[in-house]
């Protein structure tokens, strides 16, 4: 099984804590491992990324979003939406 350590990364956990220091283990598509400076992950047998103190978060975390967008029928309904929905 592939292994993936990313290493001295900023971690968003998504739960509302505030960002910390720390290693991040992955094993296939499955993190398995999170420790905070200066506890570090195994790794052994892994691919290391150096982080440097960059960010790090989980992949479902959707960047880009239109609120306003969801009760429209279709992407062409968009363009007649009134400019006070499209502000929002």
């Amino acid at each position: 099984m592939t292994r993936t350590a990313f290493t001295h990364v900023r971690i968003f956990d998504g739960s509302g804590a505030d960002t910390y220091l720390g290693d991040v283990l992955v094993e296939g598509k499955r993190i398995v491992q999170v420790t905070r400076l200066p506890e570090r992950v195994s790794t052994d047998d892994a691919r290391v990324i150096a982080g440097r103190g960059r960010f790090l978060m989980p992949g479902m975390t959707e960047a880009h979003t239109h609120f306003s967008w969801n009760d429209q029928p279709s992407l062409a309904a968009i363009q007649f939406m009134p400019p006070e929905e499209h502000m929002l």
